[in-house]
């Protein structure tokens, strides 16, 4: 790399007009100057857009402010935002179209995926070759003013707070992506955010740029460097990607203000109904928060549970409460596809989830709940929370029309009244809030039923796709589920319309040999395999609880909604909605404020991301829908159909359920879910 200031400069001004981007105020600076973390995350010969995502331990994506097309130069300036729309960097890029293939081409055009994302999605060959470091001056007196003219012309909008600060200076490069044989495929100039915007964020608001400051984890390698001004080896002290308690969604770090972790009455703050995924998950979130914390759940661990398969986006959940690294160790089969079967028995291609996106996320787990359930209950105790097994909560405790507390019954019988400034009621589908206050609202249109069993010594694929979830199709939009567990066992269950399944018979067992018989790809799978377990059954009635929380309480899990396991949404659900709704609890404890109406934004933005995966549902069940076809017909919107399935359901699907509703016809949103009043 050129090191004279002159010439770095020139560099820097001759990049900065080949993408449309004045910079003449930039001072050139060696890498080896750059403080971090902005070394670790520009100094290095990586795509900017993989090195966020492990950075911040989320997958990214785009806004575009502005596009510029002459023939098959292509510039544009965006944002690329976090899960919670925070600015995680500013591009401006001029991209060579005719460098790309054309499914990458159309994904460019389309605006709605980062480039980096692009490349790695498609398998482009190419690399990347920074030309210059420097530093700007940050925005000085907010939106719309300039230092040096530096920033008249970003357009940045609302994201323009990000780059503000009178106080401080902001870092990026200049980059130059190109193919094997040395051909441009784009030249880049990247922008970090001001780091003096931190704040501490709360959960709820979040501040206008997600903290620099993370320490090394097992995110990812520490991201190496070809450059002589960049740093080799592990970031610095404070750099680095997700340490435990920080993630994509983390809001807050370290014990809550003073003060936290007691009642006025010196019990506990947080009184959470239900141990499973979601109750353990607020538990830990709670905890680590210095919130004290107590669950009540009637059963003894181990206990048994339906809901074996993880998709991706759990991981961001489980690796801010510190799990990926025991599940890594753990003997849960490892999970990197997922396949289709049609009614005839063709079997497709297994679609990687590393084809999609480049994170560890796309490594996930099948799990055996009774164990799975067990460890997010062992680390939510080492984080500090207390639970209580056998205690049965027949009712919550109401005063004034808020709730107090619960009431019920400890492990000997005993009736006990235990109450909290605030309680969760994540009892799953025992649902007490919902089965007290007339909350339930059942989805009609998805009522189906579950039948269901184990298996020893069947069929899998070999390699990686041995772990995939298969579905399976039957006649009348039912289907099967195959998911292979560890110790050769395998789960397999048929969902469908109780019409269909108890139409010549009422007997579970004989209705589960027939529809097993019913798939040729099936039917072949179980042949050398021996049933292991006892035939179940459970009603599939997707639902929602008209309110998400009132005075004193707030709703998480299957305990406000369960949906159609289709896509094995299940325990991502349960596991992000825990993490919401302690991220929600923690700032209204903080502020003094647990009425409903704390929780307005944790109502809104956990029933937008079911409403997206209800969406892809109903399209699943409608006769005119096939996925396959539609991708075809609309190659763009693979990476959002994509996204949906793998649980990033927190960005904008208005493009493909548009799409989709030319082919299906498709729910609007449930106009309730918020907190009641």
């Amino acid at each position: 790399m050129v090191t004279d200031d002159d010439q770095v400069g020139a560099i820097i001004a001759s990049l900065a007009g080949l993408v449309g981007l004045p910079l003449p105020s930039a001072t050139p600076i060696a890498a080896a100057n750059l403080p971090e973390p902005e070394r670790t995350l520009l100094a290095n010969a990586h795509d900017m857009t993989p090195t966020l995502e492990r950075f911040h331990g989320s997958v990214l994506h785009l806004q575009v402010l502005s596009v510029q097309r002459d023939g098959d130069l292509y510039r544009r300036q965006v944002l690329l935002l976090d899960p919670r729309d925070r600015p995680v960097e500013f591009g401006a890029i001029r991209i060579h179209l005719a460098a790309l293939p054309p499914a990458a081409r159309a994904e460019v055009l389309a605006g709605r995926r980062p480039l980096g994302g692009i490349l790695h999605a498609h398998a482009v060959p190419h690399h990347s070759s920074p030309r210059a470091y420097f530093s700007l001056a940050a925005i000085s007196g907010g939106p719309g003013a300039a230092v040096g003219g530096d920033t008249e012309d970003w357009g940045l909008g609302a994201g323009a707070a990000a780059f503000s600060g009178a106080d401080g200076r902001l870092y990026g490069r200049c980059n130059v992506l190109s193919a094997p044989d040395g051909q441009p495929i784009a030249e880049v100039v990247e922008i970090l955010p001001h780091r003096g915007r931190e704040t501490a964020n709360d959960g709820v608001g979040g501040p206008s740029v997600p903290p620099l400051h993370r320490t090394q984890s097992t995110i990812g390698s520490p991201m190496a460097t070809t450059t002589p001004h960049a740093t080799t080896g592990p970031s610095a002290a404070g750099a680095g990607p997700n340490a435990a308690g920080a993630g994509p969604y983390a809001a807050g770090a370290g014990p809550s203000a003073a003060g936290a972790g007691t009642s006025a009455n010196g019990g506990p703050e947080v009184l959470i109904i239900g141990g499973g995924p979601a109750g353990s998950t607020a538990a830990t979130v709670l905890a680590m928060h210095g919130r004290k914390v107590v669950v009540l759940d009637k059963a003894a661990f181990p206990r048994y549970h339906i809901g074996e398969s993880l998709i991706p986006y759990t991981w961001f959940t489980l690796n801010r409460i510190g799990l990926v690294d025991k599940l890594k160790a753990s003997h849960f089969t490892k999970k990197y596809s997922i396949c289709f079967v049609s009614q005839n028995g063709k079997q497709s291609q297994p679609f990687f989830f590393d084809s999609h996106f480049d994170h560890p996320a796309t490594q996930t787990w099948q799990v055996l709940r009774s164990e799975f359930d067990a460890l997010l209950r062992d680390n939510a105790k080492e984080k500090g929370a207390e639970f209580r097994h056998g205690f049965s909560v027949e009712t919550l405790v109401q005063e004034n029309g808020r709730t107090v507390g619960v009431a019920g019954r400890d492990e000997t019988g005993r009736a006990v009244e235990l109450r909290a400034q605030i309680t969760i009621d994540a009892s799953g589908r025992d649902a007490v809030a919902v089965n007290q206050f007339g909350w339930r609202v059942p989805d009609k249109p998805l009522d189906r039923f579950a039948i269901w069993s184990y298996w020893k010594g069947a069929k899998r694929d070999p390699g990686r796709a041995g772990g995939a979830t298969t579905v399976a199709y039957l006649p009348d939009r039912g289907w099967f589920w195959y998911i292979p567990l560890h110790d050769d066992v395998l789960s397999v269950g048929v969902v469908a319309k109780k019409e269909y399944l108890f139409r010549d018979t009422q007997d579970l067992a004989a209705i589960y040999h027939r529809e097993t018989q019913a798939n040729a790809w099936l039917k072949d799978c179980l042949a050398p395999a021996t049933q292991c377990a006892e035939v179940r059954i459970t009603n599939e009635y997707s639902y929602r609880s008209r309110h998400c929380a009132a005075d004193g309480l707030v709703l998480a899990g299957d305990a406000f909604n369960f949906l159609d396991p289709v896509f094995s949404s299940g325990a991502f659900f349960a596991l992000r909605s825990g993490e919401l709704a302690a991220d929600a609890v923690h700032a209204a404890l903080g502020r003094g404020d647990t009425s409903a109406a704390a929780f307005t934004e944790y109502g809104q933005r956990y029933c937008a991301g079911i409403e997206a995966m209800r969406k892809l549902v109903y399209a699943f069940y409608d006769e005119n829908v096939n996925f396959g076809h539609f991708i075809r017909q609309h190659p763009d919107l693979k990476a959002d159909l994509t996204d949906c399935i793998i649980g990033h359901v927190e960005k904008d699907f208005r493009p493909l359920f548009t799409a989709l509703g030319g082919f299906a016809q498709l729910p609007e949103d449930l106009p309730f879910g918020g907190p009641l009043g």
